[in-house]
């Protein structure tokens, strides 16, 4: 065994120990697609240290050639998956990143042709692969898309917060190191005898990471967890100060209808046994209707906490204007202390949407809330409204959701297999669905033009005492229901959230 060759195996195997672990600590989308990655870097590495081999046959050199470098064609794509899924961008990675797997299994298939390696030869000290019509993608994929990645990769640290840039800044040295060391066994293909030094770099990489992960936290959840347990207590302290702004009113008005029957007997205005009991009737009848309107806030609270709680989605039509009537009460403290006008635009003939409905109580409380705080920074005059519609009927939509909207379909469609978990319906409610919009807007100070894009990443907030997980929690529940979410804001104007949802008409 030469350097080479111990580098090589050594970046393989330790490549592929520091995915696993991830992914044992991230058991998420962000972990899964790191573990991918993981697995072609380490397959190429492997396969490839055997053209380093001295004693290896001319057959054996030319199959690993092959091989590894059909790993390699994965390697770019999958890097770039797992960055646009770290940054938050899932939308990107289902657009794009799908389509180019697809086209790179099409290539993988010539992986043992002439077509991609014809044959190896020496150069620079090992035999290495002269390349194919088809081999050119793959120096063609890595100096396009693992550039790419790295740019969003560097707008993410641009934007983090301090702890979460010292750990991603860690993560970009070290894979950057990991790539360089890589990059250069491109040259020798192409003829250029480039010494292969840079290998050497290569076992830095996990060994690095390793070190990001035990002394930064790296890809640790621990963070965002307790994001999300303060971001539950923000969200405890609106609803306390909402439900004690709601129950106070009935409870004020059984306790002075029962003082005033009371004074009135004490100071004999009520001389007559028949007027006594009237009068004591309807203190009561007045009574049981505030006393059950106190009942019914707390019902809407107790429904509200179970959001989120149960694993399972309860999928049916559900009325848009009665979730909104029960998220009311929880926010309209909040609407008041502010002196925020509300209005909603409801119209009757609305279709009900297919969702869960605690989900969408949860979604709608955190978009109001969200506008209520940014509202704050504005003087007077202070707005949020609220619309539903269909979506043929125009509610300023944009473009982007219409082009969307046959992804949306295929989501709610009986027969797909994202949908199994949906309602049964048959007969006219499985034919006539229709796309429903609704609008959460606000005359607020707006989003910066380049600071919308962030607004759905965990842990970007603009607020002192925000968490940065309320939209990222909206926007999970909301693709959770088969839905769509997107911002339009303009700055000293306002912003607007467009909900796109499937609805049983």
């Amino acid at each position: 065994m030469n350097p080479y060759n111990f580098c090589l195996l050594c970046f393989g195997f330790c490549t592929i120990f520091i995915g696993v672990l991830i992914f044992l600590k991230r058991n998420d989308q962000v972990g899964k697609s790191y573990l991918v990655f993981s697995l072609f870097c380490s397959g190429w590495a492997l396969a490839i240290a055997i053209n380093f081999n001295e004693n290896a046959s001319n057959n054996l050199v030319l199959f690993s050639a092959r091989l590894g470098n059909i790993f390699s064609l994965f390697i770019p794509v999958s890097w770039y998956c797992f960055i646009l899924t770290l940054v938050g961008r899932q939308d990107a990675v289902k657009q794009r990143v799908k389509k180019s797997y697809r086209f790179i299994f099409i290539a993988a298939l010539f992986g043992f042709t002439p077509w991609f390696i014809p044959r190896t030869e020496w150069i620079v000290g090992f035999r290495c692969m002269k390349p194919g019509p088809i081999y050119h993608l793959s120096p063609l994929l890595f100096f396009s898309l693992v550039p790419l990645a790295f740019i969003e990769l560097f707008k993410k640290i641009r934007t983090a917060e301090k702890q979460e840039q010292k750990q991603l800044i860690g993560f970009a040295i070290a894979t950057g190191v990991g790539f360089l060391g890589g990059a250069l066994t491109y040259f020798p293909v192409y003829g250029i005898p480039l010494p292969q030094y840079g290998l050497f770099l290569m076992p830095i990489y996990p060994f690095t990471m390793a070190y990001f992960m035990i002394k930064r936290g790296l890809f640790d959840v621990e963070e965002l967890a307790q994001a999300a347990h303060r971001d539950k207590l923000m969200a405890i302290g609106v609803l306390a100060a909402s439900i004690n702004h709601e129950i106070r009113s009935p409870l004020f008005l059984i306790k002075g209808s029962a003082e005033n029957c009371l004074e009135k007997q004490k100071e004999g205005l009520l001389s007559e046994p028949s007027e006594v009991i009237q009068k004591g009737n309807e203190a009561l009848q007045k009574n049981i209707e505030q006393a059950n309107r106190a009942l019914d806030i707390i019902k809407r609270l107790s429904s509200f906490a179970k959001a989120g709680v149960e694993s399972k989605l309860k999928i049916e039509p559900v009325s848009v204007a009665e979730v909104i009537e029960n998220v009311l009460p929880l926010v309209r403290h909040e609407l008041t202390v502010n002196q925020i006008c509300f209005h909603k635009e409801m119209p009757e003939n609305t279709p009900k949407v297919l969702a869960d409905a605690l989900c969408l109580e949860e979604i709608f409380f955190n978009l109001i809330v969200n506008a209520c705080q940014a509202l704050k920074e504005k003087p007077d005059n202070r707005e949020i409204r609220i619309a539903a519609k269909t979506g043929d009927s125009g509610l300023g939509t944009s473009p982007s959701f219409f082009s969307d909207l046959r992804i949306l379909r295929q989501r709610t469609d009986p027969s797909s297999e994202l949908w199994r978990t949906g309602p049964s319906l048959s007969g006219r409610q499985a034919k006539e669905r229709v796309p429903v919009i609704v609008t959460i807007q606000d005359n607020g100070p707006g989003i910066p033009e380049d600071k919308i894009d962030e607004v759905f990443r965990p842990f970007y907030t603009t607020k002192a005492e925000g968490t940065g997980l309320g939209l990222y929690v909206v926007k999970q529940l909301i693709e959770k229901n088969r839905g769509h979410i997107e911002v339009q804001s303009v700055l000293n104007i306002g912003t607007k959230f467009i909900l796109s949802m499937l609805g049983v008409s």
